[in-house]
Protein backbone atom coordinates (compact mmCIF):
# COMPACT_ATOMS: atom_id res chain seq x y z
CA UNK A 1 0.00 0.00 0.00
CA UNK A 2 1.34 3.45 -0.88
CA UNK A 3 2.42 5.52 2.13
CA UNK A 4 -0.30 8.07 1.39
CA UNK A 5 -3.05 5.44 1.61
CA UNK A 6 -1.50 3.86 4.69
CA UNK A 7 -1.39 7.24 6.44
CA UNK A 8 -4.98 8.03 5.48
CA UNK A 9 -6.20 4.61 6.65
CA UNK A 10 -4.42 4.98 10.00
CA UNK A 11 -5.94 8.41 10.56
CA UNK A 12 -9.36 7.06 9.61
CA UNK A 13 -9.08 4.20 12.12
CA UNK A 14 -8.24 6.72 14.84
CA UNK A 15 -11.34 8.78 14.02
CA UNK A 16 -13.54 5.67 13.88
CA UNK A 17 -12.41 4.55 17.33
CA UNK A 18 -14.18 7.53 18.86
CA UNK A 19 -17.57 6.67 17.36
CA UNK A 20 -20.47 5.16 19.33
CA UNK A 21 -22.08 2.49 17.14
CA UNK A 22 -25.26 2.23 19.21
CA UNK A 23 -25.87 5.96 19.00
CA UNK A 24 -25.26 5.89 15.25
CA UNK A 25 -27.69 3.00 14.81
CA UNK A 26 -30.38 5.02 16.60
CA UNK A 27 -29.65 8.01 14.37
CA UNK A 28 -29.94 5.85 11.26
CA UNK A 29 -33.37 4.60 12.34
CA UNK A 30 -34.58 8.19 12.51
CA UNK A 31 -33.01 9.28 9.20
CA UNK A 32 -35.20 9.49 6.08
CA UNK A 33 -34.43 7.03 3.26
CA UNK A 34 -31.91 8.38 0.75
CA UNK A 35 -32.62 8.59 -2.98
CA UNK A 36 -30.97 6.10 -5.34
CA UNK A 37 -28.53 7.22 -8.05
CA UNK A 38 -30.34 9.02 -10.83
CA UNK A 39 -30.74 6.75 -13.90
CA UNK A 40 -28.74 7.98 -16.89
CA UNK A 41 -27.20 6.54 -20.05
CA UNK A 42 -23.86 7.73 -18.68
CA UNK A 43 -23.34 8.30 -14.96
CA UNK A 44 -21.56 11.42 -13.73
CA UNK A 45 -20.53 11.33 -10.07
CA UNK A 46 -19.77 15.01 -9.46
CA UNK A 47 -17.56 15.76 -6.48
CA UNK A 48 -17.52 18.45 -3.82
CA UNK A 49 -14.08 18.87 -2.27
CA UNK A 50 -12.31 21.88 -0.87
CA UNK A 51 -8.71 20.72 -1.23
CA UNK A 52 -6.64 18.11 -3.01
CA UNK A 53 -3.19 16.79 -1.97
CA UNK A 54 -1.97 17.20 -5.54
CA UNK A 55 -3.70 20.47 -6.51
CA UNK A 56 -3.91 22.23 -3.15
CA UNK A 57 -6.78 24.62 -2.43
CA UNK A 58 -9.49 24.32 -5.06
CA UNK A 59 -12.28 26.70 -4.05
CA UNK A 60 -12.00 27.11 -0.32
CA UNK A 61 -14.84 29.62 -0.15
CA UNK A 62 -17.29 27.57 -2.19
CA UNK A 63 -20.66 26.79 -0.68
CA UNK A 64 -20.89 22.97 -0.85
CA UNK A 65 -24.68 23.08 -0.96
CA UNK A 66 -24.85 25.47 -3.92
CA UNK A 67 -22.13 23.52 -5.71
CA UNK A 68 -24.04 20.27 -5.20
CA UNK A 69 -27.32 21.79 -6.36
CA UNK A 70 -25.61 23.01 -9.51
CA UNK A 71 -24.30 19.50 -10.14
CA UNK A 72 -27.79 18.05 -9.70
CA UNK A 73 -29.30 20.59 -12.10
CA UNK A 74 -26.62 19.66 -14.62
CA UNK A 75 -27.62 15.99 -14.56
CA UNK A 76 -25.26 14.36 -12.05
CA UNK A 77 -26.44 10.90 -11.00
CA UNK A 78 -24.94 11.41 -7.53
CA UNK A 79 -22.77 13.93 -5.70
CA UNK A 80 -19.59 12.72 -4.03
CA UNK A 81 -18.63 14.65 -0.90
CA UNK A 82 -15.12 14.45 0.58
CA UNK A 83 -15.33 14.13 4.35
CA UNK A 84 -11.61 13.52 5.07
CA UNK A 85 -10.47 16.56 7.12
CA UNK A 86 -6.68 16.56 7.20
CA UNK A 87 -5.70 16.49 3.51
CA UNK A 88 -8.95 17.30 1.71
CA UNK A 89 -10.55 19.86 4.03
CA UNK A 90 -13.76 17.85 4.19
CA UNK A 91 -16.22 17.29 7.00
CA UNK A 92 -19.29 15.31 7.93
CA UNK A 93 -21.10 18.65 8.16
CA UNK A 94 -20.53 19.17 4.42
CA UNK A 95 -21.99 15.72 3.72
CA UNK A 96 -25.06 16.31 5.89
CA UNK A 97 -25.77 19.71 4.36
CA UNK A 98 -25.39 18.43 0.80
CA UNK A 99 -27.52 15.34 1.45
CA UNK A 100 -30.34 17.42 2.91
CA UNK A 101 -30.26 19.86 0.00
CA UNK A 102 -30.24 17.11 -2.64
CA UNK A 103 -32.98 14.93 -1.15
CA UNK A 104 -35.86 16.99 -2.66
CA UNK A 105 -34.08 16.81 -6.02
CA UNK A 106 -33.91 13.00 -5.95
CA UNK A 107 -30.11 12.88 -6.10
CA UNK A 108 -28.04 11.03 -3.47
CA UNK A 109 -24.89 12.23 -1.75
CA UNK A 110 -22.01 9.77 -1.52
CA UNK A 111 -19.51 9.81 1.30
CA UNK A 112 -15.97 9.73 -0.09
CA UNK A 113 -13.39 9.02 2.57
CA UNK A 114 -10.92 6.34 3.65
CA UNK A 115 -13.53 4.18 5.36
CA UNK A 116 -12.21 1.26 7.39
CA UNK A 117 -14.87 0.58 10.04
CA UNK A 118 -18.58 -0.29 10.03
CA UNK A 119 -19.25 2.63 12.37
CA UNK A 120 -18.24 4.99 9.58
CA UNK A 121 -20.88 3.47 7.29
CA UNK A 122 -23.54 4.04 9.95
CA UNK A 123 -22.15 7.55 10.40
CA UNK A 124 -22.50 8.24 6.67
CA UNK A 125 -26.08 6.98 6.58
CA UNK A 126 -27.02 8.96 9.70
CA UNK A 127 -25.69 12.08 7.96
CA UNK A 128 -28.01 11.42 5.02
CA UNK A 129 -25.64 9.76 2.55
CA UNK A 130 -27.12 7.50 -0.09
CA UNK A 131 -23.81 5.88 -0.98
CA UNK A 132 -20.25 5.24 0.16
CA UNK A 133 -16.91 4.78 -1.55
CA UNK A 134 -14.82 1.81 -0.38
CA UNK A 135 -11.14 1.58 -1.33
CA UNK A 136 -9.95 -1.95 -2.09
CA UNK A 137 -6.32 -1.21 -1.27
CA UNK A 138 -7.03 -0.51 2.42
CA UNK A 139 -9.57 -3.29 3.07
CA UNK A 140 -9.14 -7.04 3.06
CA UNK A 141 -11.87 -9.12 1.41
CA UNK A 142 -13.73 -9.86 4.63
CA UNK A 143 -13.83 -6.22 5.71
CA UNK A 144 -14.72 -5.04 2.22
CA UNK A 145 -17.61 -7.51 2.07
CA UNK A 146 -18.75 -6.54 5.57
CA UNK A 147 -18.83 -2.80 4.82
CA UNK A 148 -20.44 -3.25 1.40
CA UNK A 149 -23.13 -5.55 2.81
CA UNK A 150 -23.88 -3.11 5.62
CA UNK A 151 -24.19 -0.24 3.17
CA UNK A 152 -26.61 -2.20 0.99
CA UNK A 153 -28.62 -3.21 4.09
CA UNK A 154 -28.90 0.51 4.85
CA UNK A 155 -30.23 1.22 1.32
CA UNK A 156 -26.99 2.81 0.16
CA UNK A 157 -25.13 2.22 -3.10
CA UNK A 158 -21.45 1.29 -3.06
CA UNK A 159 -18.62 2.49 -5.29
CA UNK A 160 -15.68 0.08 -4.98
CA UNK A 161 -12.42 1.79 -5.92
CA UNK A 162 -9.39 0.12 -7.53
CA UNK A 163 -6.03 1.64 -8.44
CA UNK A 164 -4.61 -1.10 -10.67
CA UNK A 165 -5.59 -4.12 -12.72
CA UNK A 166 -4.98 -6.61 -9.92
CA UNK A 167 -7.49 -4.73 -7.77
CA UNK A 168 -9.99 -4.59 -10.66
CA UNK A 169 -9.73 -8.38 -10.97
CA UNK A 170 -10.16 -8.77 -7.22
CA UNK A 171 -13.26 -6.57 -7.15
CA UNK A 172 -14.79 -8.34 -10.14
CA UNK A 173 -14.33 -11.68 -8.38
CA UNK A 174 -15.88 -10.32 -5.20
CA UNK A 175 -18.91 -8.84 -6.96
CA UNK A 176 -19.39 -12.10 -8.88
CA UNK A 177 -19.34 -14.03 -5.61
CA UNK A 178 -21.72 -11.56 -3.97
CA UNK A 179 -24.18 -11.85 -6.86
CA UNK A 180 -24.43 -15.64 -6.48
CA UNK A 181 -25.74 -15.40 -2.93
CA UNK A 182 -27.58 -12.91 -0.73
CA UNK A 183 -25.12 -10.11 -0.25
CA UNK A 184 -24.06 -6.63 -1.34
CA UNK A 185 -24.05 -7.38 -5.06
CA UNK A 186 -27.18 -9.51 -5.25
CA UNK A 187 -29.57 -6.64 -6.03
CA UNK A 188 -27.36 -4.19 -7.90
CA UNK A 189 -26.38 -0.89 -6.36
CA UNK A 190 -22.67 -1.69 -6.70
CA UNK A 191 -20.21 0.11 -9.00
CA UNK A 192 -16.53 -0.58 -9.62
CA UNK A 193 -14.26 2.41 -10.22
CA UNK A 194 -10.69 2.67 -11.49
CA UNK A 195 -8.73 5.65 -10.17
CA UNK A 196 -6.00 6.49 -12.68
CA UNK A 197 -3.90 8.35 -10.10
CA UNK A 198 -0.51 6.90 -9.09
CA UNK A 199 -0.58 7.15 -5.31
CA UNK A 200 3.21 7.12 -5.07
CA UNK A 201 3.61 10.27 -7.18
CA UNK A 202 -0.02 11.56 -7.25
CA UNK A 203 0.43 11.75 -11.04
CA UNK A 204 -2.72 11.20 -13.12
CA UNK A 205 -2.51 9.02 -16.25
CA UNK A 206 -5.82 8.96 -18.20
CA UNK A 207 -4.33 6.48 -20.70
CA UNK A 208 -4.81 3.82 -18.02
CA UNK A 209 -8.51 3.78 -18.87
CA UNK A 210 -7.49 2.02 -22.10
CA UNK A 211 -4.44 0.07 -20.90
CA UNK A 212 -5.97 -1.30 -17.67
CA UNK A 213 -8.86 -3.58 -18.42
CA UNK A 214 -12.34 -2.33 -17.61
CA UNK A 215 -14.41 -3.92 -14.81
CA UNK A 216 -17.26 -6.06 -16.15
CA UNK A 217 -19.12 -7.44 -13.15
CA UNK A 218 -20.63 -4.05 -12.27
CA UNK A 219 -20.98 -0.65 -13.97
CA UNK A 220 -17.45 0.66 -14.56
CA UNK A 221 -16.61 4.18 -13.38
CA UNK A 222 -13.53 6.10 -14.56
CA UNK A 223 -12.09 8.19 -11.73
CA UNK A 224 -9.60 11.10 -11.93
CA UNK A 225 -8.09 12.48 -15.12
CA UNK A 226 -11.40 13.69 -16.60
CA UNK A 227 -10.83 17.32 -17.49
CA UNK A 228 -13.81 17.94 -19.74
CA UNK A 229 -16.29 16.64 -22.34
CA UNK A 230 -13.63 15.23 -24.68
CA UNK A 231 -12.26 13.01 -21.92
CA UNK A 232 -15.76 11.88 -20.94
CA UNK A 233 -16.61 10.99 -24.55
CA UNK A 234 -13.35 9.05 -24.86
CA UNK A 235 -13.94 6.84 -21.82
CA UNK A 236 -17.57 6.35 -22.85
CA UNK A 237 -16.36 5.14 -26.24
CA UNK A 238 -14.06 2.71 -24.42
CA UNK A 239 -17.10 1.23 -22.70
CA UNK A 240 -16.96 2.89 -19.28
CA UNK A 241 -20.37 3.44 -17.71
CA UNK A 242 -19.59 6.73 -16.00
CA UNK A 243 -17.03 9.07 -14.48
CA UNK A 244 -16.22 10.56 -11.11
CA UNK A 245 -15.00 14.13 -11.55
CA UNK A 246 -13.81 16.46 -8.81
CA UNK A 247 -11.10 19.05 -9.42
CA UNK A 248 -12.25 20.07 -12.91
CA UNK A 249 -15.78 20.72 -11.68
CA UNK A 250 -14.65 22.55 -8.56
CA UNK A 251 -12.67 24.94 -10.77
CA UNK A 252 -15.47 25.40 -13.32
CA UNK A 253 -16.97 28.88 -13.51
CA UNK A 254 -20.38 27.32 -14.25
CA UNK A 255 -20.51 23.87 -12.58
CA UNK A 256 -24.06 23.19 -13.75
CA UNK A 257 -23.08 23.68 -17.36
CA UNK A 258 -19.84 21.73 -16.88
CA UNK A 259 -21.74 18.66 -15.63
CA UNK A 260 -24.33 18.97 -18.40
CA UNK A 261 -21.54 19.04 -21.00
CA UNK A 262 -19.98 15.89 -19.54
CA UNK A 263 -23.32 14.08 -19.63
CA UNK A 264 -24.12 15.22 -23.17
CA UNK A 265 -20.68 14.43 -24.59
CA UNK A 266 -20.53 10.96 -23.10
CA UNK A 267 -24.16 10.03 -23.71
CA UNK A 268 -23.84 10.99 -27.36
CA UNK A 269 -20.42 9.43 -27.85
CA UNK A 270 -20.10 7.54 -31.13
CA UNK A 271 -19.18 4.11 -29.80
CA UNK A 272 -17.88 1.08 -31.65
CA UNK A 273 -19.27 -2.28 -30.52
CA UNK A 274 -17.10 -5.39 -30.61
CA UNK A 275 -17.98 -9.07 -30.98
CA UNK A 276 -15.24 -11.53 -30.10
CA UNK A 277 -16.04 -14.80 -31.83
CA UNK A 278 -14.85 -18.40 -31.74
CA UNK A 279 -14.74 -18.60 -27.94
CA UNK A 280 -14.37 -22.22 -26.79
CA UNK A 281 -13.59 -22.32 -23.08
CA UNK A 282 -14.62 -20.58 -19.86
CA UNK A 283 -11.22 -18.87 -19.86
CA UNK A 284 -11.89 -17.56 -23.37
CA UNK A 285 -15.19 -16.05 -22.22
CA UNK A 286 -13.65 -14.52 -19.11
CA UNK A 287 -10.79 -13.03 -21.15
CA UNK A 288 -13.27 -11.63 -23.68
CA UNK A 289 -15.30 -10.04 -20.90
CA UNK A 290 -12.20 -8.59 -19.29
CA UNK A 291 -11.13 -7.23 -22.67
CA UNK A 292 -14.43 -5.35 -22.84
CA UNK A 293 -16.31 -7.32 -25.51
CA UNK A 294 -19.91 -6.32 -26.11
CA UNK A 295 -20.90 -9.61 -27.73
CA UNK A 296 -19.63 -13.19 -27.47
CA UNK A 297 -19.63 -15.59 -30.42
CA UNK A 298 -19.79 -19.39 -30.16
CA UNK A 299 -19.29 -21.59 -33.24
CA UNK A 300 -21.57 -24.65 -33.11
CA UNK A 301 -20.51 -26.38 -36.37
CA UNK A 302 -17.34 -28.18 -37.46
CA UNK A 303 -14.40 -25.84 -36.94
CA UNK A 304 -11.21 -25.55 -34.85
CA UNK A 305 -13.38 -23.24 -32.73
CA UNK A 306 -16.36 -25.54 -32.33
CA UNK A 307 -18.29 -25.58 -29.05
CA UNK A 308 -20.33 -28.67 -28.24
CA UNK A 309 -24.02 -28.31 -27.51
CA UNK A 310 -23.26 -29.84 -24.11
CA UNK A 311 -20.79 -27.06 -23.24
CA UNK A 312 -22.69 -24.14 -24.77
CA UNK A 313 -25.08 -23.46 -21.84
CA UNK A 314 -22.22 -23.09 -19.35
CA UNK A 315 -20.36 -20.69 -21.64
CA UNK A 316 -23.38 -18.52 -22.39
CA UNK A 317 -24.20 -18.44 -18.68
CA UNK A 318 -20.86 -16.73 -18.12
CA UNK A 319 -21.33 -14.32 -21.02
CA UNK A 320 -25.04 -13.75 -20.46
CA UNK A 321 -27.70 -14.83 -22.94
CA UNK A 322 -28.38 -11.26 -24.02
CA UNK A 323 -24.83 -10.94 -25.36
CA UNK A 324 -24.32 -14.45 -26.77
CA UNK A 325 -24.40 -15.33 -30.47
CA UNK A 326 -24.37 -18.86 -31.92
CA UNK A 327 -22.55 -19.12 -35.25
CA UNK A 328 -23.32 -21.70 -37.94
CA UNK A 329 -22.49 -21.64 -41.66
CA UNK A 330 -25.95 -22.53 -42.95
CA UNK A 331 -29.21 -22.33 -41.04
CA UNK A 332 -29.92 -25.71 -39.44
CA UNK A 333 -33.38 -26.28 -37.90
CA UNK A 334 -32.11 -28.82 -35.36
CA UNK A 335 -29.24 -26.60 -34.25
CA UNK A 336 -31.60 -23.62 -34.14
CA UNK A 337 -33.87 -25.45 -31.70
CA UNK A 338 -30.93 -26.68 -29.60
CA UNK A 339 -29.19 -23.32 -29.16
CA UNK A 340 -32.24 -21.03 -29.01
CA UNK A 341 -32.69 -21.23 -25.21
CA UNK A 342 -29.12 -20.10 -24.64
CA UNK A 343 -28.40 -17.28 -27.11
CA UNK A 344 -29.81 -13.95 -28.17
CA UNK A 345 -28.91 -14.33 -31.84
CA UNK A 346 -27.89 -16.87 -34.48
CA UNK A 347 -25.44 -15.92 -37.22
CA UNK A 348 -25.51 -17.79 -40.55
CA UNK A 349 -25.37 -17.31 -44.34
CA UNK A 350 -28.18 -15.07 -45.54
CA UNK A 351 -29.05 -17.43 -48.42
CA UNK A 352 -29.71 -20.32 -46.03
CA UNK A 353 -32.35 -18.66 -43.84
CA UNK A 354 -35.89 -19.94 -44.48
CA UNK A 355 -38.78 -17.55 -44.92
CA UNK A 356 -40.52 -19.05 -41.89
CA UNK A 357 -38.49 -20.07 -38.86
CA UNK A 358 -39.26 -23.35 -37.06
CA UNK A 359 -41.51 -23.12 -34.03
CA UNK A 360 -39.85 -23.25 -30.62
CA UNK A 361 -41.18 -24.66 -27.33
CA UNK A 362 -43.39 -22.36 -25.29
CA UNK A 363 -41.38 -19.92 -23.22
CA UNK A 364 -38.30 -19.94 -25.47
CA UNK A 365 -37.87 -16.52 -27.10
CA UNK A 366 -36.82 -16.80 -30.75
CA UNK A 367 -33.22 -15.65 -31.27
CA UNK A 368 -32.55 -12.90 -33.72
CA UNK A 369 -31.17 -14.09 -37.07
CA UNK A 370 -27.99 -12.32 -38.18
CA UNK A 371 -27.61 -12.84 -41.91
CA UNK A 372 -24.04 -13.01 -43.20
CA UNK A 373 -23.45 -11.47 -46.63
CA UNK A 374 -20.04 -12.00 -48.23
CA UNK A 375 -18.28 -9.26 -50.17
CA UNK A 376 -18.44 -9.18 -53.95
CA UNK A 377 -19.23 -6.83 -56.86
CA UNK A 378 -22.98 -7.05 -56.13
CA UNK A 379 -22.62 -6.62 -52.34
CA UNK A 380 -24.78 -3.49 -52.15
CA UNK A 381 -27.64 -5.08 -54.11
CA UNK A 382 -27.60 -8.21 -51.95
CA UNK A 383 -27.57 -6.18 -48.75
CA UNK A 384 -30.41 -3.99 -50.03
CA UNK A 385 -32.53 -7.09 -50.62
CA UNK A 386 -32.46 -7.88 -46.89
CA UNK A 387 -34.75 -5.76 -44.74
CA UNK A 388 -32.52 -5.42 -41.67
CA UNK A 389 -28.90 -4.99 -40.64
CA UNK A 390 -26.53 -7.75 -41.77
CA UNK A 391 -23.01 -9.00 -41.11
CA UNK A 392 -20.74 -8.04 -44.02
CA UNK A 393 -17.93 -10.60 -44.27
CA UNK A 394 -14.87 -11.05 -46.48
CA UNK A 395 -15.41 -12.58 -49.92
CA UNK A 396 -13.63 -15.82 -49.00
CA UNK A 397 -13.74 -17.46 -45.58
CA UNK A 398 -10.30 -17.61 -43.99
CA UNK A 399 -8.64 -15.62 -46.78
CA UNK A 400 -7.42 -12.89 -44.43
CA UNK A 401 -8.48 -10.31 -47.03
CA UNK A 402 -11.06 -7.84 -45.68
CA UNK A 403 -14.13 -6.75 -47.59
CA UNK A 404 -13.71 -3.79 -49.93
CA UNK A 405 -14.13 -0.67 -47.74
CA UNK A 406 -15.81 1.42 -50.44
CA UNK A 407 -18.43 -1.27 -51.05
CA UNK A 408 -18.92 -1.71 -47.31
CA UNK A 409 -19.50 2.02 -46.89
CA UNK A 410 -22.11 1.99 -49.65
CA UNK A 411 -23.76 -1.08 -48.13
CA UNK A 412 -23.86 0.59 -44.72
CA UNK A 413 -25.63 3.55 -46.27
CA UNK A 414 -28.30 1.12 -47.47
CA UNK A 415 -28.50 -0.91 -44.25
CA UNK A 416 -27.25 1.20 -41.34
CA UNK A 417 -26.23 -0.74 -38.27
CA UNK A 418 -24.69 -3.60 -40.25
CA UNK A 419 -21.55 -5.24 -38.91
CA UNK A 420 -18.12 -5.65 -40.44
CA UNK A 421 -16.29 -9.00 -40.22
CA UNK A 422 -13.46 -10.83 -41.95
CA UNK A 423 -9.73 -10.15 -42.03
CA UNK A 424 -9.77 -7.87 -38.98
CA UNK A 425 -6.82 -7.68 -36.58
CA UNK A 426 -5.67 -5.33 -33.81
CA UNK A 427 -3.35 -3.70 -36.36
CA UNK A 428 -5.97 -2.88 -38.98
CA UNK A 429 -9.31 -2.60 -37.18
CA UNK A 430 -9.07 1.16 -36.55
CA UNK A 431 -8.38 1.87 -40.23
CA UNK A 432 -11.14 -0.51 -41.32
CA UNK A 433 -13.64 1.25 -39.05
CA UNK A 434 -12.69 4.67 -40.35
CA UNK A 435 -12.56 3.58 -44.00
CA UNK A 436 -15.89 1.75 -43.98
CA UNK A 437 -17.91 3.66 -41.39
CA UNK A 438 -18.80 0.45 -39.52
CA UNK A 439 -19.76 0.79 -35.87
CA UNK A 440 -19.88 -2.92 -34.99
CA UNK A 441 -16.95 -5.23 -35.76
CA UNK A 442 -16.67 -9.01 -35.50
CA UNK A 443 -13.35 -10.86 -35.13
CA UNK A 444 -12.21 -14.44 -34.60
CA UNK A 445 -8.91 -15.53 -36.18
CA UNK A 446 -7.43 -12.05 -35.77
CA UNK A 447 -7.26 -12.53 -31.99
CA UNK A 448 -5.66 -15.99 -32.03
CA UNK A 449 -2.11 -17.26 -31.54
CA UNK A 450 -3.08 -20.46 -33.41
CA UNK A 451 -6.34 -21.68 -35.00
CA UNK A 452 -8.87 -21.99 -32.19
CA UNK A 453 -6.50 -20.64 -29.52
CA UNK A 454 -7.50 -17.20 -28.28
CA UNK A 455 -4.77 -14.80 -27.14
CA UNK A 456 -5.88 -12.56 -24.22
CA UNK A 457 -3.38 -9.85 -25.20
CA UNK A 458 -4.67 -9.72 -28.77
CA UNK A 459 -8.27 -9.74 -27.52
CA UNK A 460 -7.71 -6.69 -25.36
CA UNK A 461 -5.64 -4.92 -28.00
CA UNK A 462 -8.38 -5.46 -30.60
CA UNK A 463 -11.09 -4.03 -28.36
CA UNK A 464 -9.01 -0.99 -27.39
CA UNK A 465 -7.97 -0.24 -30.98
CA UNK A 466 -11.57 -0.55 -32.17
CA UNK A 467 -12.96 1.64 -29.42
CA UNK A 468 -10.33 4.36 -29.81
CA UNK A 469 -10.51 4.50 -33.60
CA UNK A 470 -12.93 7.43 -33.63
CA UNK A 471 -10.89 9.31 -31.03
CA UNK A 472 -7.47 8.97 -32.64
CA UNK A 473 -8.23 10.23 -36.10
CA UNK A 474 -11.12 10.81 -38.44
CA UNK A 475 -13.42 12.34 -35.82
CA UNK A 476 -14.82 14.65 -38.48
CA UNK A 477 -15.70 11.83 -40.86
CA UNK A 478 -19.43 11.40 -41.45
CA UNK A 479 -21.14 8.70 -39.43
CA UNK A 480 -23.64 6.57 -41.36
CA UNK A 481 -27.25 7.08 -40.33
CA UNK A 482 -28.04 4.28 -37.93
CA UNK A 483 -31.21 2.32 -37.39
CA UNK A 484 -31.70 -0.72 -35.21
CA UNK A 485 -28.38 -2.47 -34.78
CA UNK A 486 -27.95 -6.19 -34.36
CA UNK A 487 -28.58 -7.69 -31.96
Amino acid sequence: MADFLADMAAASRARAAALDENALRRAVREAPPPPAPRPAPFAVFAEVKRRSPSAGELRGTVDPVEQARAYARGGACAVSVLTEPSRFGGSLADLAAVAEALRPLGVPAMRKDFLVDRRQVYEARAAGAGGVLLIAAILDEDRLGELAALARDLSMFVLLEAFDEAEVDRLDRLVAAWSRAPGPGADGGVYIGLNCRDLRTLHVDPDRFSTVRRPWRAPAIAESGIAGPTDAARVAALGWSGVLVGSALMRAADPERAVAELVAAASGADRVRVKLCGLRTPDDVHHAARAGADLFGFVVVDSPRRVSLRDLPALTAIAGRARSVAVMRDFDPELYAAVAPHVHAIQCRAESVPRTLPALPAGVPPPRILRVVRDGPDLVDRVAAIEEAVVIDAAEEGSGRPADPARVRRALAVRPGSWLAGGLTPDNVADRILDSGARTVDVSSGIESAPGTKDPVLMRSFVVQARLALHRRGLDRPTPNRTREAP
